[in-house]
C-alpha cells in the first residue's frame, strides 16, 4: 500500500475513530489505530470490505468492526 493510498483511508476514517484522552488513558492516535487494522487484517488474510457497509448493516466487513472496538 502507498502513503498515499493510507493517508487517504485514514483521512476518510479520521472523524469516526477519533477519541479524546481521558485521566486513565491516552487513546490511540488514528494513524497507529488503522495500521495496527490493516497489518492485523493481512496477517490473517482477512478481507478489508465487507458484504454490505451501510451503517444498519449486519456484516459491515472486519475493517470497519475492528473500529467499534476501539
Amino acid at each position: 500500500m502507498s502513503i498515499d493510498t493510507f493517508d487517504f483511508i485514514v483521512e476518510r476514517l479520521l472523524n469516526s475513530i477519533k477519541h479524546q484522552n481521558t485521566p486513565m488513558r491516552a487513546c490511540i492516535p488514528p494513524k497507529e489505530m488503522v495500521a495496527v487494522t490493516i497489518r492485523f487484517c493481512g496477517a490473517f488474510e482477512l478481507a478489508l470490505r465487507g458484504h454490505d457497509e451501510k451503517e444498519n448493516s449486519e456484516n459491515r466487513g472486519i475493517f470497519k468492526e475492528l473500529f467499534a472496538i476501539y
